[in-house]
């Protein structure tokens, strides 16, 4: 999934929990994040495994990389708001996965994988960074 030399998803790591860690720990607030991961495309099997793990959580943050290429990421998480986990969906290259998961409620976008983009969507989850951005897109999920 190497689209750019700048975001290669093949080495980088995709760790939005390492980041919630992080900004939780300096925050002094203390909250478990566990990360649960999935294939790119997600099967049946594994899509009722992650679903099981994620309902001992208060929330789950989905992360998606081309869901629209990979319907299983969008499976996935319409799977966790029909178990009614209150759920995030966050696009991590472009705003269109979120037309992959019209059911969660709830999105963002960080327009890259690198960990200065997931420490800022690690803060802005938490509330200490305020979401100001718009997209440069329309989407319409209805």
């Amino acid at each position: 999934l190497d689209l750019t030399p700048a975001d290669t998803s093949s080495y980088a790591a995709l760790d939005l929990a390492d980041a919630l860690r992080g900004a939780l720990e300096r925050s002094g607030l203390h909250a478990s994040v566990v990360a649960l991961e999935s294939p790119l495309d997600p099967d049946a099997d594994s899509i009722a495994a992650l679903s099981a793990a994620a309902t001992s959580g208060s929330v789950a943050v989905i992360c998606t990389v081309d869901a629209l290429a990979h319907p299983g990421q969008g499976r996935l998480a319409e799977a966790l708001v029909a178990h009614d986990i209150p759920t995030i969906g966050v696009a991590l290259r472009t705003p269109f996965d979120v037309l992959a998961y019209p059911a969660v409620g709830t999105y963002a976008c960080t327009y890259g994988i690198q960990p200065p983009n997931l420490e800022a969507m690690a803060g802005a989850l938490l509330g200490r960074i305020p979401f100001r951005g718009r997209l440069p897109v329309r989407l319409s999920l209805g």
